[in-house]
């Protein structure tokens, strides 16, 4: 398992346990990084040169 899968699992289950009162202030910090990561596997998907 990528270690930035194994980061976003339990940024998920960390999530689910709060309330979306106490999760939107956080919403500005967490996004940006999803993104960054999401970003990164996408590139390594379609520019795969073996």
């Amino acid at each position: 398992m990528p270690i930035n899968q194994a980061a976003i699992e339990m940024q998920t289950r960390v999530v689910e346990q709060m309330s979306a009162k106490d999760l939107e202030p956080l919403l500005p910090e967490i996004i940006p990084g999803l993104l960054k990561v999401r970003g990164t596997e996408l590139s390594r998907t379609f520019f795969y040169y073996p």
